[in-house]
């Protein structure tokens, strides 16, 4: 079983749902914008819960072969 602590989707979600929380006290953002990046934190949060529990192999090899 692995370690429960944070990976880097969880770190990546975390640090951008709190830009953003911080973000909107001082700067009026479009709601389709605030719903993206809102969206984008918190898949890769659920992305990031998934993969401490799970083996991802199988979306690294995917994600590389994508890339070419």
């Amino acid at each position: 079983m692995k370690s429960a602590k944070m990976n880097k989707y969880m770190r990546w979600g975390l640090l951008i749902n709190s830009f953003y929380i911080g973000i909107k006290q001082f700067i009026a953002i479009p709601d389709s914008i605030a719903c993206f990046v809102m969206g984008i934190g918190i898949s890769l949060l659920v992305f990031g819960i998934y993969s401490t529990k799970h083996n991802i192999t199988k979306v690294k090899k995917w994600r590389k072969a994508f890339r070419c």
